[in-house]
């Protein structure tokens, strides 16, 4: 019995050794096929536009990090699930005021910066939905990582970066324009936290 045991605990961690490797590849070719679009795109784009997506990213990367306050990281670490879902919850109830505070900022910064401010009410829109979107995701990473969904976290390891992706040769393939690229990426954050739903 003990010898069964050893190769059933060697077999178990096999298969999670198979699945962090495919994770890691899934994420890795996700983010070649967003780079190979992001080639495209940068030569379809003007540079104005691409300052104006620059701009855009920046906050971005800001607003996904406080939006729902990290508390979506303890999830993971609950004790039961009871606490798990509170604290999912948590997360969510604390998302919108935030990001409403944080949006209304973005709003102001967006109107005084030259290279933004005739389209700071297109920017914050799309900012509104790219960050609710990316959060919302983080939560759903982090609940397939406590419930060690390995295979869906690599199936979205490769389609958030594929999906964005796709929605930005799509705006490259409508041509130049201001918040076409923005638009893009806020359209892809949203596609694929409908995809995982």
């Amino acid at each position: 019995a003990p010898v069964q045991c050893s190769l059933i605990t060697k077999a178990i961690d096999r298969m999670r050794m198979n699945s962090k490797a495919m994770s890691v590849i899934a994420a890795a070719a996700g983010q070649v096929l967003l780079f190979s679009s992001s080639l495209i795109v940068t030569r379809v784009f003007t540079p104005a536009h691409i300052s104006e997506y620059g701009v855009f990213f920046s906050i971005f990367s800001i607003l996904q990090i406080a939006a729902m306050l990290r508390l979506e990281q303890a999830v993971v670490y609950a004790s039961t699930d009871a606490d798990a879902f509170g604290i999912a919850a948590a997360s969510m109830r604390v998302l919108f005021p935030v990001l409403a505070v944080f949006l209304a900022a973005s709003y102001f910064y967006l109107s005084i910066n030259p290279a933004t401010s005739a389209f700071s009410i297109q920017l914050v829109v799309a900012l509104a939905f790219a960050v609710a979107s990316a959060a919302v995701m983080r939560l759903f990473v982090q609940l397939m990582a406590r419930y060690q969904r390995a295979t869906e976290l690599a199936l979205l390891n490769f389609m958030r970066p594929a999906a964005i992706g796709a929605s930005q040769f799509a705006a490259a393939l409508v041509g130049p324009g201001h918040v076409l690229m923005t638009t893009a990426y806020a359209t892809g954050q949203v596609l694929i936290m409908l995809l995982a739903m």
